[in-house]
């Protein structure tokens, strides 16, 4: 856009007198825009090529004004200009470009925050607001305690407090989920999963106090903040909700609070709308009204419950009852989750009770027996055996084989010959969790060289039976470590790091991720192997390979049957594809494919592979491990 002076001679003579009024108003009002325009861009006018920016005074003076006529050379005849020639004579800077956003802010500017409340009349009796503030001074005639003690007794809906939920925020969320028709959580009342955090592990919680740490949901910063660790969380997919109570605290200005609050929204629908709607002017008025009267009563009601102590309101026990079957909400209270804990430490009572009892944890202690190429052999040419193992790369030698993990919540626990407690809060497994894992030392490449990162710096899950109370065991082994790896991406953390204590006892602790073992099948093994690297470190030859982002060294192979000792794997020319079939034939069975597997029984549940009797005489060999020395790794 430019900024054009007209003169005099370009106005059109026709039209008469009103049009040459019209044209000189016109002409007067450009000239006073261009002066106007002239002095604010005064000092912005471009130097001449040749001149040098330099810091003397010199550069601050103004430049020369411009001709408003075209320069001629000397001696030469004047020559009268064209319209366009005075039109570009006449052009100024150009006006800056926009740094408008949109539509944001369009009509408003920054103001101080409002922080009155008074005169707030114009869509509510001026009297009713100031016999609800006045009511409010309840809050400053009455201690925090007689304040809570009278409104246990004085609000009706006090009994339904948080139900089964963790806080009251939550049972909100279920009265807004009816209301709006199960926006949340869809029609099906078994689906109202809200308390499912009071109900669970607080390691599926990870706090996040934005970029301020001070978990103020106002502060625009925060919000971006919290969008960016959102999204890393979630790997780039987002949540479906998000709800902020403001994360401020509005104690001492109860009055105010609504005001405080209006951070975020300054205006919707512009006032003139609403003014020319009658009918919904007098219904916003009645509304606001309606709510303003009920308030200023229960305040009252407050305070008059504090003053006579044998008042109790008494439609609390109906209307929790009514509240709670409208909301489908089940009638019980939270448990105590920490007092169950404490009486759930002993990590035998969580082995007796999910193993069955053929098992013990002693049969951890048989030494798992090296591999063998007869365990693998086809007896027959129906019997296809090695596809009914798979196979974990380990990362401690033989002599170390795989630990049984048992997390009982206050506490977890490793066998190793016996139980070894660790630090739960360096660990983060949820309570009732039994899992087979290994220890695992990461490294990371300096340049041709190999160091150590971290010692037992990772937790790798070989085998699951129960994930915080869920029974995996008697799955396939395959949905076994399905089931794994979203309990491991459910308790991963977005910032690694975690704070443990408050002021000069504060800490902050790595805990180790938790990961899922990748699992092969024999016929992958020589695939594998081409995904190693061979590094020299601590005077030897190992193999290093990636698993999840983490470099770990590969020092043997941990083999193990997928299906019962009583079935048998084959392959299916016809159908292309493996099926299993019973030692003794079972006419009511005959051969399953592995889609059936599942429902018929004949995987191995997680106690048959990961636990090893003594006397396997005459029964088919479950696991074992394979060390990979130097010379093995370089057949394979």
């Amino acid at each position: 856009m430019w900024i054009i002076e007209d003169s005099d001679d370009e106005v059109a003579s026709g039209g008469g007198g009103r049009y040459e009024k019209l044209a000189r108003a016109k002409r007067e009002d450009m000239k006073e825009t261009y002066d106007e325009e002239v002095g604010h861009y005064t000092a912005k006018r471009r130097h001449n090529d040749e001149e040098r920016l330099t810091d003397s005074e010199d550069d601050c003076e103004a430049p020369p004004a411009k001709n408003p006529h075209l320069e001629v050379e000397e001696g030469s005849p004047e020559k009268k200009m064209t319209a366009a020639e005075r039109m570009m004579a006449r052009m100024v800077e150009p006006v800056a470009l926009s740094t408008q956003r949109g539509r944001i802010g369009l009509g408003h500017g920054a103001t101080k925050k409002k922080m009155t409340i008074e005169d707030e009349t114009e869509f509510c009796d001026g009297e009713i607001l100031r016999q609800m503030i006045k009511a409010k001074d309840v809050f400053d005639v009455m201690s925090d305690r007689d304040l809570r003690e009278a409104r246990t007794r004085a609000n009706p809906y006090e009994t339904i407090g948080g139900a089964f939920f963790q806080n009251r925020a939550a049972m909100k969320t279920a009265n807004l989920d009816k209301v709006f028709d199960w926006l949340f959580s869809g029609e099906d009342e078994s689906t109202v999963m809200l308390g499912k955090f009071a109900a669970s592990s607080s390691y599926y919680f990870e706090p996040f106090y934005g970029v301020h740490n001070d978990g103020d949901v106002m502060k625009p910063d925060n919000i971006d903040s919290l969008e960016g660790f959102i999204h890393k969380g979630t790997s780039g997919v987002g949540v479906d909700l998000m709800m902020a109570d403001g994360g401020f605290s509005v104690e001492g200005q109860e009055n105010i609070q609504k005001v405080d609050s209006a951070d975020d929204v300054n205006i919707i629908v512009p006032p003139d709308v609403m003014r020319d709607d009658d009918d919904f002017l007098a219904y916003l008025t009645r509304h606001n009204e309606r709510l303003a009267l009920r308030q200023t009563t229960y305040l009252k009601k407050y305070l008059s419950f504090a003053r006579n102590q044998s008042l109790i309101d008494k439609d609390q026990g109906s209307l929790r009852e009514e509240c709670l079957n409208y909301w489908r909400i089940p009638n019980r209270t939270r448990s105590d989750r920490r007092e169950r804990d404490r009486l759930q430490i002993d990590p035998d009572q969580y082995f007796g009770r999910f193993t069955r009892k053929i098992y013990g944890r002693e049969d951890f202690n048989v030494r798992l027996p090296s591999f063998s190429l007869d365990l693998i052999s086809n007896p027959s040419d129906k019997q296809l055996k090695y596809a009914e193992f798979t196979f974990n790369l380990l990362t401690k030698r033989v002599a170390s084989q795989p630990q049984l993990l048992i997390s009982t919540g206050e506490a977890v626990f490793m066998w190793n010959k016996q139980w070894e407690r660790c630090d739960n809060k360096i660990m983060r497994i949820p309570d009732r969790t039994v899992l087979l894992v290994e220890k695992v030392t990461t490294y990371k490449r300096d340049d041709t060289r190999l160091q150590r990162l971290a010692t037992d710096g990772l937790i790798r899950i070989l085998d699951a039976a129960v994930l915080n109370g869920d029974d995996v065991s008697n799955l396939t082994y395959i949905n076994r470590m399905k089931a794994a790896a979203k309990f491991c991406k459910a308790l991963k953390l977005v910032v690694p790091t975690i704070r443990e204590g408050w002021g000069k006892n504060e800490r902050l602790l790595t805990p180790p991720p938790l990961v899922v073992a990748e699992y092969y099948s024999l016929n992958q093994l020589r695939e594998v192997r081409r995904q190693f690297t061979r590094y020299r470190f601590e005077g030897e030859d190992v193999f290093l390979f990636e698993e999840h982002g983490h470099l770990i060294i590969c020092k043997g192979v941990r083999i193990f049957r997928i299906l019962k000792d009583s079935w048998k794997m084959g392959w299916s020319c016809s159908q292309s594809r493996l099926y299993a079939f019973p030692v003794q034939q079972r006419p009511t069975l005959g051969s399953l494919y592995e889609s059936d597997w599942e429902k018929h029984e004949c995987c191995a549940s997680f106690w048959e592979s990961a636990m090893t009797k003594k006397d396997v005489t005459g029964k088919q060999q479950m696991q074992c491990l394979w060390k990979w020395e130097n010379s093995c790794a370089y057949m394979l």
